[in-house]
């Protein structure tokens, strides 16, 4: 299985490498990307580039270390739920069966849910450049009702190619 992961936050994309530990759960790792939105070949290129890869497998950390940490360290954030509060989490899962997306949802508190605000279904048969456009075309929409440069009652969702 590959598994990838991103974040949307503002305007920015954080694109974390994602490795197996020893003990059998995935994990965000170094080195992490952070692009501006508007650089959408960039975030196409690593989006491609992270589903091409071989899983990382590291020894199983520590259990001090917080959850998420190198992303905080990365964008000199000190704190995961303030972090959350602002993002919009992607989650791809590619197998032998073809690929899935889901982006989190919200609860009541701000905080991710584990409803789901979206979930796509790819075929065995989309190219890691088809599904990096698809989720650089929703992070686009996403990112405009979360941070609207615009009215938000004039966006539609985007399509589910």
């Amino acid at each position: 299985m590959n598994l990838l992961r991103c974040y949307l936050r503002k305007k920015q994309v954080i694109i974390p490498t994602i490795a197996k530990a020893d003990a059998g759960f995935y994990l965000d790792a170094e080195p992490v990307y952070v692009f501006e939105l508007s650089d959408a070949s960039g975030i196409k290129k690593e989006l491609v580039k992270q589903q091409q890869e071989q899983e990382h497998e590291i020894p199983t950390p520590a259990s001090g270390k917080a959850p998420g940490s190198v992303i905080l360290e990365k964008l000199h954030l000190t704190n995961w739920q303030n972090f959350e509060k602002e993002t919009v989490m992607y989650t791809l899962h590619r197998g032998n069966e073809g690929a899935a997306l889901y982006v989190t949802g919200r609860a009541a508190n701000g905080l991710w849910s584990h409803n789901k605000d979206f979930e796509h279904k790819f075929p065995q048969s989309a190219t890691a450049e088809e599904i990096a456009d698809s989720i650089m075309e929703r992070m686009v929409w996403q990112a405009q009702i979360e941070w609207p440069d615009k009215p938000a009652a004039m966006l539609a969702p985007p399509s589910n190619n």
